[in-house]
């Protein structure tokens, strides 16, 4: 019964890895994930590294610096660099916030550029031309 539902569902397009990835990589590009780590996750749900590969390229040509945009997203979440509630601590948690991102799976030079920026409304404006193209 599994195998006639599975081959049923692959036939009506509703197991479709390229679509699931494609998905999967807007999602987690959305919530703040590195590209490493998206590769990370899908590779944990059964994807190939062929589709993996083609879903990040077609999401890194809609979405201009697709990394950057992630890492001023993981910012805000977790309240580093020009997020943070006082502006005192700025200089005092770089390395730290730094090393935060570095975890996280961002590039050093995408880690410079998500917090050298100092005020949040130019980090905002950063993701907002991003997402929505202009």
């Amino acid at each position: 019964i599994v195998e006639a539902l599975a081959g049923r569902f692959a036939q009506i397009g509703l197991l479709d890895d390229k679509q699931f990835a494609r998905a999967g990589t807007c999602s987690y590009s959305r919530r703040g994930f590195s590209l490493r780590t998206i590769r990370v996750k899908l590779i944990e749900k059964g994807v190939s590294i062929d589709v993996i590969n083609q879903a990040l390229k077609v999401q890194e040509n809609e979405n201009y610096n697709l990394e950057l945009k992630a890492a001023i997203v993981f910012s805000r979440k977790r309240q580093l660099g020009s997020f943070q509630k006082s502006s005192n601590d700025f200089d005092k948690n770089k390395k730290k916030d730094m090393a935060k991102l570095a975890r996280a799976g961002f590039t050093y030079t995408t880690v410079q550029q998500a917090l050298s920026t100092e005020t949040m409304q130019e980090l905002e404006e950063m993701v907002e031309s991003n997402m929505y193209g202009k």
